[in-house]
């Protein structure tokens, strides 16, 4: 199976090492990393990963405001975003499609894949593709959550990239469909500028069919 790749690139700004931070999202491919000794036993929860995650919220939908859509391939997914405040980078690459905020310094990224996985898998591989990047990274918040009437998980990160504090809001699914990971980012210091945006964008995900 391919690696992901992703170009790294001196620490000028924040919006040039966007594709540097992306990095510790844990978004990159799951199947390039499902032959790795070190998460060789999924069922065992790597450090810092929460071993269940309870059902805590319910009812999330997607906006009205959200009337882009984008097939998220080659799963029967689709994405609705708002193109008044996200702006697509591009056409989706290898299951990975990229988003900028319209006020820029928020980014979002969707990746899809075809494998399944159990939920304790993807929480862990997530993980550990964050630490590769980031060796601080931990997950700070999990819950479960019905979004467009399927279960999900949110997942909440932090790490240290580059000497930038990140911050990591996504939703995780996998089922017999693929999986999918819808993920946002930015500075720690800007999330909360950037909270509403970012859970209006992650609720724009529908599993169709």
């Amino acid at each position: 199976m391919s690696q992901s790749k992703f170009t790294v690139k001196p620490a000028i700004s924040f919006a040039v090492i966007s594709v540097l931070i992306s990095m510790a999202t844990g978004c990159g491919q799951v199947s390039a990393n499902l032959n790795q000794s070190s998460i060789a036993d999924a069922s065992q929860p790597a450090a810092s990963t929460p071993q269940t995650v309870a059902l805590k919220s319910t009812g999330y939908q997607k906006s009205s405001e959200a009337t882009s859509k984008l097939e998220v391939k080659p799963t029967p997914a689709v994405f609705y975003f708002n193109p008044n405040k996200w702006k697509q980078d591009g056409a989706p690459q290898a299951g990975r499609t990229e988003f900028t905020h319209a006020n820029g310094d928020g980014y979002g990224i969707v990746i899809a894949e075809r494998v399944q996985l159990s939920d304790a898998a993807l929480r862990k591989i997530a993980l550990e593709n964050a630490k590769e990047a980031a060796p601080d990274a931990q997950i700070v918040h999990a819950e479960k959550r019905v979004v467009n009437g399927r279960e999900m998980t949110q997942l909440r990160m932090k790490a240290t990239v580059e000497g930038i504090p990140v911050e990591y809001l996504g939703y995780y699914f996998t089922g017999k469909e693929g999986t999918v990971q819808v993920l946002t980012y930015t500075t720690q210091n800007l999330m909360n500028e950037y909270q509403l945006d970012f859970e209006d964008f992650l609720n724009g995900f529908v599993i169709e069919g």
